[in-house]
């Protein structure tokens, strides 16, 4: 029997819907930010961070004014060859999360500001192995809110 030009055609197609996120800016990582009083500004949800881990002993912080109400999450995507971890910071240091997967692996910490006013969070980055410097060292961290 003849397909019919007209025969019904699945739903599905239409209600794909994508997930990317909305883009932010994108910045580059300055030295020295090895400390949280050096540490480097992210102002803008959603924001790109590329950056080198410079040595070994490189730490790199990155300042974050979460508003009321928002959910954090800190997305640190390392070189293929390289194996670097984050943790998340409340304003005195304290250590709150970290994630620390191998090689290649993106790393992932997440918090949610439950208060009624902006939260400062530090986001630490630091090399457990792999490469260093300008071409071995390379790393991306997206925060988003």
């Amino acid at each position: 029997m003849p397909r019919s030009s007209h025969a019904a055609r699945p739903a599905w197609p239409r209600l794909l819907r994508s997930s990317t996120s909305p883009s932010g800016p994108t910045i580059s990582e300055t030295e020295s930010n090895n400390t949280t009083a050096t540490a480097n500004t992210v102002s803008e949800a959603n924001t790109t961070v590329n950056a080198t881990m410079s040595a070994s002993s490189d730490v790199d912080y990155f300042k974050v004014s979460l508003p009321a109400g928002k959910k954090l999450t800190a997305t640190m995507t390392p070189n293929a060859s390289s194996d670097y971890d984050v943790s998340l910071h409340d304003s005195s240091g304290k250590q709150l999360s970290s994630s620390t997967k191998g090689t290649g692996s993106v790393d992932v910490v997440t918090q949610t500001n439950t208060g009624t006013s902006t939260q400062v969070f530090y986001v630490k980055v630091f090399y457990y192995g792999g490469g260093t410097g300008t071409s071995a060292g390379k790393y991306s961290l997206l925060a988003s809110w």
